[in-house]
């Protein structure tokens, strides 16, 4: 959601459990809070707990990966603002992951907007299954470093993508 509490209108997580016949937990809070103490207000929230216990349990998780840049989705979308997204670069940040923001390597920002992001915290390295979803040619660099940083164990991509990151190493 953006601060405001407007969906993303990329979600394609209730669209595949009506595909499959499961149940969906979205993430009942803001992709990046306005303060750290609303951030750690709304992880106190009965629905976020049950999420991140869910998350923690799951044999595998499927993330979306996107890039930084001046209109990428978390800018576009409006969960972060112009002056975000100049730190974010500024800060040399290449990718999201649910909004936390890495580097070249895939090393996770420790200012920036990563202070108020809200949702469920990556580990690094990941010690279980998670599969990276992205694909397009602006993705590459943020996809290879995903992997760089051991954010993700398995990447689901497309053709023009898995060319791009592979001219790159």
């Amino acid at each position: 959601m953006s601060h405001y509490g407007r969906a993303d209108r990329h979600e394609v997580v209730m669209h595949l459990s009506d595909q499959v016949g499961s149940q969906a937990y979205p993430v009942p809070t803001p992709v990046v809070a306005t303060s750290i103490e609303e951030r750690e207000l709304l992880q106190t929230q009965r629905s976020f707990i049950t999420v991140k216990t869910l998350a923690e349990q799951a044999k595998a998780t499927f993330v979306g990966i996107s890039h930084i840049a001046w209109n990428a989705p978390l800018h576009q979308d409006g969960f972060i603002n112009d002056d975000e997204v100049a730190e974010l670069i500024e800060l040399r940040a290449v990718g999201e992951i649910v909004g936390w923001a890495y580097d070249h390597y895939g090393v996770l920002l420790q200012q920036g907007t990563n202070s108020r992001v809200a949702s469920v915290p990556l580990e690094q390295p990941t010690h279980r299954l998670i599969i990276g979803v992205a694909g397009g040619v602006k993705k590459a660099e943020a996809i290879l470093a995903a992997l760089r940083g051991k954010l993700i164990t398995g990447l689901i991509t497309d053709e023009a993508a898995a060319q791009a990151i592979l001219a790159k190493i």
